[in-house]
């Protein structure tokens, strides 16, 4: 039962509504910093491409050019590009390229294409919407070969990124659990390359004597010392068009707090220590229940997605706690894969047969079943309870309800607990 007396209650994000949640006396609230005051989108992108990193400024870099290609990460980040695409566009036509020569492609990588409906949301109503396209990510002759890593990564890149006078390149900047931040050269290797060029790259998160990856050089934050960053960041400099990259950090709704432009490679790495800055929250010590929502939509849209919060929240659980994850994951995709992964009986084995036949979402797959070993985790989504079992946790219809089978699990009668209100976006650091 619980302590009603001690609690009150809050709501946590769950796709595009909320859900109610528990919160006890003296439980701990884990979040970033407040973000400072900061000036409009539109002030953040004229700074941000009058003032680049190790690049020239965009309108000299737009002179004499005629065709463009402006490649956006999908819906599954918030890139708060709806917030800037009119005094982008603005930019654009200053420089006198004409809007009929404006390709747009969608750098989803491995992810589903865009629905008609989503191609709004990524690039609002006011993008054209002509010449506008998506990465297949397959082998076909739509991708060129730009040339071969020091790691023997073959890169084949959309033919929309090699053939154009510059490629502008668009993303949200934020932690990811193996390639150390997403955004920047993520929108290279693998938003807009071949199955077969991203599989080689992410091969490198593996170990092949099927060790833990959870400790590994592949980890959050890490971009030194990495292999798969650091073969990202070489394949990006094998692109043999001119380049300018425009990175957000954006707040809860998706509008820009933060904005670098500049070259790929080096504006990306200036941002990465804005985002230890904004999104690492100092903890105490670790939790004995960890109750986490994911941010609600896109950050809960499906398995995959829904994972990273699992992964931020796991950093501050305690090893043999409980994790109660919020995440709606009204969509399926991925979902079979993850299923197919995690039917091999042991770690070792899914680790060994992921080393011969490397699968994107396998890994994903090898990640959750490695913190699935470690805590317990009840799932407050749309997924049926068969399906939440498959993915090695347990369904609950409310956090009340998984509360109460986490303290019964536990068998704690005053568990150290803390509350995660967006996941996806906050990093728990141990302080000290």
């Amino acid at each position: 039962m619980l302590p009603k007396k001690h609690l009150s209650e809050i709501a946590l994000p769950y796709g595009k509504g909320t859900v109610p949640c528990p919160m006890g006396t003296g439980w701990h609230t884990i979040e970033p910093p407040a973000s400072p005051p900061c000036p409009k989108p539109e002030d953040l992108l004229r700074h941000a491409i009058l003032n680049p990193v190790c690049s020239r400024p965009l309108p000299e870099m737009l002179s004499g050019c005629r065709k463009i290609t402006v490649a956006v990460s999908d819906a599954t980040r918030k890139t708060g590009f709806p917030h800037f695409a009119q005094s982008l566009l603005n930019v654009l036509d200053a420089a006198g390229v004409s809007r009929d020569n404006i390709h747009t492609v969608v750098a989803c990588g491995t992810h589903r294409p865009p629905t008609e409906k989503e191609y709004e949301y990524i690039l609002g109503p006011l993008w054209p919407k002509s010449n506008r396209t998506y990465n297949a990510c397959d082998d076909s002759p739509s991708y060129v070969h730009v040339g071969t890593t020091s790691r023997g990564t073959p890169v084949h890149l959309n033919r929309l990124a090699v053939e154009t006078d510059l490629l502008l390149v668009v993303g949200e900047a934020k932690y990811h659990y193996f390639a150390g931040f997403g955004g920047g050269r993520k929108s290279i290797l693998p938003g807009l390359s071949s199955r077969t060029t991203i599989r080689a790259n992410h091969k490198f998160s593996l170990s092949p004597d099927g060790e833990s990856t959870l400790a590994g050089p592949c980890s959050m934050g890490r971009l030194d010392g990495n292999p798969l960053s650091e073969d990202m960041e070489e394949a990006t400099t094998l692109l043999p068009a001119p380049h300018f990259m425009i990175n957000s950090i954006v707040d809860p709704h998706g509008v820009p707090v933060f904005m670098v432009g500049g070259d790929i490679i080096h504006a990306f790495r200036a941002i990465c220590g804005e985002i230890r800055t904004r999104l690492e929250a100092p903890i105490p010590h670790t939790f004995d229940i960890v109750i986490a929502s994911a941010g609600g939509w896109p950050s809960d849209i499906n398995p995959i997605q829904a994972h990273k919060s699992f992964d931020f929240s796991f950093r501050a659980t305690k090893p043999g706690g409980a994790i109660i994850l919020v995440a709606e994951i009204g969509e399926r995709a991925g979902f079979e894969t993850l299923q197919k992964w995690l039917a091999h009986p042991t770690r070792i084995a899914h680790s060994k047969a992921l080393w011969d036949d490397f699968d994107i979402y396998g890994r994903t797959a090898l990640a959750w079943r490695e913190k699935s070993e470690i805590v317990r985790v009840y799932l407050v989504s749309a997924l049926s309870a068969q399906d939440t079992e498959i993915l090695r946790m347990t369904k609950s219809a409310t956090v009340a309800e998984a509360y109460c089978s986490a303290l019964t699990h536990l068998g704690l009668s005053d568990p150290m607990v803390a509350v995660m209100p967006r996941a996806s976006a906050t990093l728990p650091v141990l302080a000290g």
